[in-house]
């Protein structure tokens, strides 16, 4: 501080301690500032980095379950194109067949990625 340390006649001899009281306690001021600057980053962080694992979380669940459902639909758009020879269209347990063959594929998959953490 140039008030701190001045020798002019604006400056009285007495009024220096005032001036150097002042600048002692402007400096803890700057640095509770400064302190309290790196805590807000520091939060600030600290909630991006829980809403970027929210979100990881939730991309990871619904590509477990468009993982699930992509061999459905392969199997569903194969037995729904309107092929006469294909096996079991003709048996009249065919489509349960059909059926229990894709809750088994889901259900297969849903609880090999539970195995592995992944759901």
């Amino acid at each position: 501080m140039l008030l701190e340390h001045a020798d002019s006649a604006m400056v009285r001899q007495g009024t220096q301690i005032y001036f150097r009281d002042l600048s002692a306690k402007l400096i803890q001021v700057n640095e509770n500032i400064e302190i309290s600057r790196e805590m807000v980053s520091s939060l600030q962080d600290f909630y991006h980095l829980r809403v970027n694992s929210r979100t990881n979380e939730v991309m990871k669940f619904l590509t477990v379950i468009a993982t699930i459902f992509m061999p459905l639909t392969f199997f569903v758009g194969f037995y729904g194109m309107n092929f006469e020879n294909l096996p079991g269209v003709h048996h009249v347990y065919g489509p349960l067949f059909a059926l229990a063959g894709m809750f088994a594929m889901a259900i297969g998959m849903a609880g090999y990625f539970k195995y592995k953490e992944w759901l």
